[in-house]
């Protein structure tokens, strides 16, 4: 069995993973998993989307979701933090800001500025809509590296 980051452990590591899997619920139940750009704010995953997503209304409908990042390739590097709750719409104009900036932050040197974007993708590109996964209080984590010390 791998052993178990910390909490403080486990959102240091969701801090600086730079892609996420993000779990949606179809109406019919079934899952849906997309990866995305995200920042970690007050112990909660933060994601941008265009209002047109089918993730949005999926939300709208049932706001339950899960969110993993994990890291590694071999057995001695492997290590995870997965996260289920509820998504809130975020609606607050000081906590949009606040959000878009640690997006911004996190991915400025992976971003393609905006004037070298084609037209039309510039056009979609606006009204974004702010999700915030509030996850549940029992983070599941995984940590392979501590199985491996001194092998």
């Amino acid at each position: 069995m791998p052993d178990r980051l910390s909490e403080d452990a486990a959102w240091a590591f969701l801090a600086d993973a730079p892609v996420g899997v993000f779990t949606t619920l179809r109406r019919d139940g079934m899952p849906m998993s997309f990866p995305v750009w995200f920042a970690v704010v007050d112990r909660t995953v933060c994601i941008s989307t265009r209002p047109g997503q089918k993730k949005v209304a999926r939300l709208r409908h049932d706001p339950r979701a899960s969110f993993v990042a994990e890291a590694g390739t071999l057995a001695v590097d492997l290590k995870g933090v997965h996260l289920t709750g509820r998504v809130a719409f975020v609606e607050d104009p000081a906590e949009i800001e606040r959000i878009a900036d640690a997006l911004e932050e996190k991915y400025l040197d992976l971003r393609t500025p905006e004037e070298k974007l084609p037209e039309a993708y510039q056009r979609r590109n606006t009204g974004r809509v702010l999700l915030r996964l509030v996850p549940d209080p029992k983070v599941l984590s995984w940590d392979f590296s501590g199985r491996y010390a001194g092998r």
